[in-house]
């Protein structure tokens, strides 16, 4: 019986802990240091990120350095002011006929995030689909 008691706090103790741990986690992550996009393996575009807040924004050139599929890019949130909102978009090379590649950012939900520069931690974007129908999204309990 005593033997069963100790196999149940050593199964306990470390759930616990783990809960714990994601639940102070889970609180804080709306502090933000970077940006990050991560291109789900199986999609069908590489691209660039780009942030926007104000009318400033800035970002990666998908051309000369994208994010391929299964990878992932971060810029750095630090010209962003303390409680300013920012958006983090997926840059996507358009193309006509005759013409040089063009570039089309499609916005991340959640969009308008306020930053918070107390603990720093990087949000991260999970991005899929295609040219045509391109999908970003991060957890909504990260940025809340």
């Amino acid at each position: 019986m005593n033997t069963r008691r100790h196999k149940q706090r050593w199964v306990a103790v470390p759930v616990m802990v783990c809960a714990v741990l994601l639940i102070a986690l889970a609180a804080p992550a709306a502090a933000q240091s970077e940006a990050c996009i991560h291109i789900q393996t199986g999609s069908g575009y590489s691209a660039g990120i780009q942030v926007t807040f104000g009318n400033q924004s800035e970002s990666t050139d998908p051309l000369t350095n994208p994010i391929t599929p299964g990878a992932t890019q971060c810029l750095p949130l630090a010209a962003v002011p303390d409680g300013v909102e920012f958006n983090v978009a997926v840059v996507l090379l358009g193309s006509l006929p005759i013409g040089p590649p063009f570039r089309l950012p499609f916005v991340c939900t959640p969009s308008n995030i306020p930053r918070s520069a107390a603990l720093p931690v990087a949000i991260t974007f999970n991005a899929s689909g295609t040219v045509k129908d391109p999908h970003c999204t991060a957890p909504t309990s990260l940025v809340e």
